[in-house]
């Protein structure tokens, strides 16, 4: 790409070097409580959300909030520093936590579920308005009535049938996942493309993980219809065996690397050492690829992912803080800033 790039990959650079490094995440698996850990945190680049959070909210609640907001403010600043060249490929990328939000709305409503603040993404006062109207929607029909003038609207109608006889409201989630990886996979359509890698990669472990939990919970469960993209062969593979233990054995022979997580996942009778060990994975190919994404849009991608894997990994630990399973998380020591 141009030297459009040139300012906002050098901001992102910037951005990138205050991602937690290694010792610093080890530092909050390590402390006892989540005030040590808010403590810890309010030294970082996520002070400013955690003050902003503390005048209404406290312990758990905090740090949720306030990783919320973080990560909400990353967004609305790519938005801010990327060139017009980018907007387009960058409001596409956003589109995710568009339909995260619609998807969730769905999923609230069909189980008559409240919806706070902190459950939603919104990123631009245009997608604030449409987020507004779906919540004022009386019940999952009524959503997609709302919906049917919308991008979305022609997906949806699609399978509406479908889901009025079955009631399922999963049928319509999958739909829109459908849609949007469809619509991005015509983003960068050539394989050697540093974003098309990324993206890859990124899909590539989320769809493995979401076969692993569906036949893990029923290994008889055709496990590929949960997945937005059905190309992959192997992922198919998987998909048709029927017997967990032996789904697991297949991963570990065809990805030999991943063994010894494998049989920690079989000791545990869980797959968070596996998911474990794929984001490391997942995080060293990404901070390889940006080695040379210098002036690309790529560049913007990688950091945006980072980002999202470090709070994603805060909230982890959080969670194993209150509920005492910290243990299970000793292997979560990643740098999201090196380089």
């Amino acid at each position: 790409m141009s030297l459009e790039f040139e300012y906002s990959t050098t901001r992102v650079r910037g951005m990138r070097s205050k991602l937690l490094s290694a010792t610093r995440l080890r530092q909050l698996l390590e402390v006892k409580s989540t005030s040590e850990m808010i403590q810890l945190l309010e030294e970082t680049d996520y002070n400013e959300d955690f003050v902003a959070q503390s005048t209404k909210f406290s312990g758990m609640e905090l740090i949720m909030r306030a990783l919320h907001e973080n990560f909400k403010h990353t967004l609305q600043k790519l938005v801010r520093i990327n060139p017009e060249e980018g907007q387009k490929a960058l409001k596409l990328l956003l589109q995710e936590y568009e339909i995260q939000n619609i998807s969730t709305i769905i999923s609230a409503k069909a189980g008559d579920l409240t919806i706070t603040d902190s459950d939603l993404m919104v990123v631009g006062k245009d997608e604030k308005r449409e987020v507004e109207k779906l919540l004022l929607a009386k019940n999952v029909p009524d959503i997609l009535k709302k919906m049917h003038k919308t991008e979305y609207g022609q997906a949806l109608r699609k399978i509406e049938a479908q889901y009025l006889k079955t009631g399922d409201f999963r049928i319509l989630t999958r739909a829109l996942g459908i849609y949007y990886f469809e619509k991005l996979h015509r983003l960068s359509p050539g394989r050697e493309d540093l974003l098309w890698k990324l993206l890859a990669l990124k899909y590539g472990v989320r769809n493995l993980m979401i076969i692993l939990r569906v036949k893990k919970s029923n290994p008889k469960a055709d496990a590929i219809g949960y997945l937005p993209s059905k190309e992959d062969r192997f992922l198919k593979e998987l998909s048709r065996m029927d017997d967990f233990g032996k789904i697991m054995q297949r991963v570990a022979q065809k990805r030999p690397h991943l063994a010894s997580a494998v049989e920690e996942c079989q000791k545990q009778n869980s797959l968070i050492p596996l998911e474990i060990a794929l984001e490391g994975e997942f995080i060293e190919e990404i901070l390889n690829l940006l080695k040379f994404a210098m002036l690309d849009f790529a560049a913007i991608l990688g950091y945006l992912y980072l980002k999202e894997l470090e709070v994603a990994a805060i909230r982890k630990i959080a969670y194993a803080k209150q509920y005492g399973f910290t243990g299970e998380l000793k292997g979560m020591i990643f740098s999201f800033n090196a380089g």
